[in-house]
């Protein structure tokens, strides 16, 4: 008799403690969905063009830009966007941090010019040494501008994008993969991830283990899958500007 009541705690407890994992996760996910938000974002994709390596393997050749011989040459993309679901206004930038794409002293800047923004939205660059500043007036959520810079690094990684959103935080990359496999993979493990937590955590329930070691896997199964779900919302470069920035 007393087996049976001191089981039937157990499940209770362990019941509560699902009940209070799965309140944890919808919490979560209530609140990434639903919290105003100001969230500058930025992704980069850059194409290497002429390399200083292979110049080197073939003699008499000289490549010039506007009467100036280049080494290397690259094209890089850069999107901005509000990652938010509140709009970002041209007040909410500080005149101390504005939007900006830095390019390393070593190298120069070539051409920038705009290939994408939202017609409603006015954007204007303003290159200062090896710094292109944006200034807009709005950008609403999911909304942004893509940026073509010419320059002479031998990739993007010579590309930094910097700028804050009072009440936002600064400028974070988003790391999308875009139409590479990589990203089909990213998503792919995300989900094994649920489905392994869920299962996982589910025979840790109905099994015979020790009741605290129950509850120490229960609660590290929900904490793995409220970290899954959580990267699942990540944002992405918007659908509007996926495709141009994307395409060579």
């Amino acid at each position: 008799m007393v087996a049976i009541k001191h089981k039937t705690m157990e499940i209770s407890t362990l019941s509560g403690l699902l009940i209070g994992i799965f309140g944890i996760v919808l919490s979560i996910i209530f609140y990434l969905k639903g919290s105003r938000k100001k969230n500058p974002a930025f992704e980069i994709s850059g194409l290497n063009i002429i390399s200083e390596s292979i110049n080197n393997k073939v003699n008499d050749i000289k490549i010039i830009y506007k009467d100036s011989e280049i080494k290397n040459l690259t094209v890089t993309k850069v999107a901005i966007w509000n990652a938010g679901n509140d709009t970002i206004w041209e007040k909410d930038i500080p005149n101390s941090n504005k939007f900006r794409i830095n390019l390393s002293r070593i190298n120069t800047i070539y051409e920038s010019e705009i290939i994408l923004k939202d017609k409603d939205s006015t954007l204007e660059l303003h290159k200062i040494d090896n710094s292109i500043i944006c200034n807009f007036n709005f950008l609403e959520a999911n909304s942004g501008f893509i940026i073509k810079i010419i320059h002479s690094g031998i990739n993007s990684d010579s590309i930094s994008v910097m700028g804050k959103v009072i009440g936002g935080g600064e400028m974070k990359r988003i790391n999308d993969f875009g139409r590479k496999s990589e990203k089909r993979e990213k998503e792919f493990w995300k989900y094994i991830g649920i489905g392994f937590f869920s299962i996982f955590g589910y025979f840790s329930f109905i099994s015979t283990m020790p009741f605290f070691l129950k509850i120490m896997v229960l609660f590290t199964c929900g904490l793995m899958l409220t970290l899954v779900i959580t990267q699942i919302f990540q944002k992405k470069v918007p659908n509007r500007l996926k495709e141009k920035f994307y395409q060579d």
